[in-house]
């Protein structure tokens, strides 16, 4: 058999399978951006403008009473942001690719904690659906409200994972995302004002009344616009695609 001179390898075609992730997965990290931002303009909504009170842990009876009143405005939400949280999912494996350049070590460790991150989201999102499903299956309200502790156990401790290792993973796209290619220097601030506030909206008590939305309300806003912005750079200026390379037989 003739051996093929290096010469000989030729690009023969493109594979399409890279700028198709970006695309993906940016419009997964808009979604999910846009679906957490009204989030945050439903529950201010219904807090200041309408003076509901919000889901508190241990006040059962209060929480019913929120979770009655806003099922038409909460369970679609949830569906649809839980329906982006795993498109986004696509914009964790788009940013890696698109980092691995510049850092060949760091980018898939990044990678894992938005994962983890998301999938914990995603728990967080099921146990708030699985109690909101109680009213639309006709359960009374003695039998929701039994399942309210136990959501709250399982919606603070998926929320908890979820902040923690979502704030990881943005610090560290955006320590990551330097020179060319990478996001630009307003939005990498922003990603570490993001990732302070995840871990912040966890951790401090606003007094003893600590709504449960507080992970929604005081991490959606800033962690929403920088899924945004970054979803829409990727979506608007996908990597290029790799070329397949072939050799030319005689």
């Amino acid at each position: 058999m003739q051996a093929v001179h290096p010469s000989a390898v030729v690009a023969r075609e493109e594979t399409p399978s890279r700028p198709r992730l970006q695309r993906i997965g940016g419009a997964g990290a808009v979604l999910l951006g846009a679906g957490s931002i009204i989030t945050w303009v439903v529950f201010l909504i219904s807090v200041k403008a309408f003076g509901h009170q919000p889901m508190v842990i241990g006040k059962v009876g209060q929480s019913y009473d929120y979770l009655q009143v806003m099922l038409p405005l909460l369970l679609p939400l949830t569906l649809l942001v839980s329906a982006a949280s795993l498109v986004a999912l696509q914009f964790v494996r788009a940013l890696e690719e698109r980092l691995r350049s510049t850092s060949p070590t760091l980018s898939p460790i990044a990678s894992l904690y938005g994962q983890v991150g998301l999938v914990a989201f995603q728990v967080m999102l099921l146990a708030f659906f699985f109690i909101e499903f109680r009213f639309v299956a006709g359960s009374g309200r003695q039998a929701v409200e039994g399942l309210i502790p136990a959501f709250f156990v399982v919606y603070s401790v998926a929320g908890l994972v979820a902040a923690l290792f979502l704030a990881v993973w943005i610090f560290l796209v955006s320590w990551m995302a330097r020179g060319d290619g990478g996001l630009p220097r307003v939005l990498r601030y922003l990603g570490f004002l993001a990732a302070v506030v995840l871990v912040m909206g966890e951790f401090e008590e606003f007094g003893p009344d600590h709504p449960v939305e507080v992970f929604l309300v005081g991490t959606s806003l800033l962690t929403g616009i920088w899924l945004v912005w970054a979803g829409a750079l990727l979506w608007l200026r996908p990597l290029p695609s790799r070329p397949h390379v072939q050799a030319d037989l005689p």
